[in-house]
């Protein structure tokens, strides 16, 4: 009678335990992490993400805007910071950010004409039209498709392992436009979609461009998640003063960017804390400057240490966020049953199936 009294208070006593830590986890206040946008000067958010990490800190809400977009969802998907400073590294951006084709995909009838044009005009049948953008952006959508494919099944991005929501502008109604469901890496693009640098991209019935026109730094996006406490990152440029005024150039910058830094203030009126790395003297497309320009968003979050470290032992039970030390979803093989070519009309279907050179009844993956 005495062991069973004693097992059965031990029982209550777990039981207990396990209650008031399931109780802490639902009631403590949620961590929202906003980035963003700013080009290449959002390395800086590899940066700051990891002195977070350092002193126990996981966000329970992440949103994005451009280049904030693309840290965000690697990160809310599962990329480490040692894996997301890998693809700043090795990535080859000035292939990504162009138009350019490798030879290895031209036949040989193109080869000699590769090169040789200026630009590309879209040919339909009301006429001839200029692009929408320099930029079609195959070869950023390609790189966005491989990164992301752990998360393809996924239709809502706040499922993800850290829910996620990216910010694009609706270039029609010139309103801020939430994504967080459909084509991940599709909502990553559009929401880096720099005005007559890419063309804009078609999302469901939108027509949407980067998002940092309308809302560079989405805390109430953020807040609309469930966000109590705000951490944002922001790497966005400011108004230029009055004496940088000087040229027609200058004019049309500062013009473009007036309502979106309006905004951006208003957002940081919901802002807890904010991160501001010193990247003014880097521009949009150093992106061969990742190392330096994540290393000073680190060193900059490094500033606040303390407070974050104070925070930390304020809302986690144990001092660090435990709950969120998820596996990104591995790759998954695709075995090809069958190939089929449809709607193909002036090349052969032979000549087709080459050029995927896939072969049926044989697995591939993502890599």
């Amino acid at each position: 009678m005495k062991q069973s009294l004693i097992i059965l208070l031990l029982f209550f006593t777990w039981f207990s335990s396990f209650a008031q830590q399931k109780n802490e986890q639902k009631t403590r206040p949620k961590i929202g992490l906003v980035l963003s946008g700013g080009g290449a000067k959002g390395f800086a958010h590899i940066g700051a993400i990891k002195l977070l990490e350092e002193v126990g800190i996981k966000p329970d809400y992440i949103t994005g805007t451009s280049m904030g977009s693309v840290v965000g969802a690697l990160y809310a998907m599962g990329y480490t910071v040692d894996e997301m400073e890998t693809i700043s590294d090795t990535t080859d951006w000035d292939f990504v950010l162009s138009n350019t084709v490798k030879l290895s995909e031209i036949t040989m009838v193109e080869k000699q004409y590769y090169g040789s044009f200026l630009t590309e005009l879209d040919i339909t049948k009301k006429g001839v039209n200029l692009p929408g953008g320099l930029i079609e952006g195959q070869n950023l959508s390609e790189l966005l498709s491989s990164l992301t494919h752990p998360v393809h099944g996924i239709h809502s991005f706040l499922d993800s392992p850290i829910p996620y929501t990216c910010v694009a502008t609706d270039i029609v109604k010139g309103v801020p436009v939430s994504l967080n469901q459909g084509n991940i890496s599709d909502a990553i693009r559009a929401s880096m979609a720099i005005p007559s640098i890419f063309t804009p991209v078609e999302y469901d019935s939108l027509l949407l461009i980067d998002g940092g026109w309308t809302r560079n730094l989405p805390v109430q996006e953020a807040r609309d998640m469930g966000a109590d406490i705000i951490i944002s990152v922001d790497v966005g440029a400011s108004l230029l003063k009055r004496e940088q005024i000087k040229s027609m150039l200058s004019v049309l910058d500062q013009t473009s960017w007036i309502l979106s830094t309006q905004d951006t203030e208003e957002q940081k009126k919901l802002t807890d804390y904010i991160i501001s790395p010193p990247v003014s003297e880097f521009v949009s497309m150093d992106f061969s400057q990742s190392d330096t320009i994540m290393k000073l968003g680190y060193l900059e979050a490094s500033k606040q240490r303390v407070i974050f470290e104070e925070l930390a032992k304020k809302i986690y039970p144990n001092g660090k966020n435990e709950g969120l030390s998820k596996i990104r979803l591995k790759p998954s093989q695709y075995k090809i049953v069958n190939i089929e070519v449809n709607g193909n009309k002036k090349t052969s279907t032979k000549f087709v199936k080459g050029r995927l050179n896939l072969k049926k009844g044989k697995s591939y993956s993502s890599n």
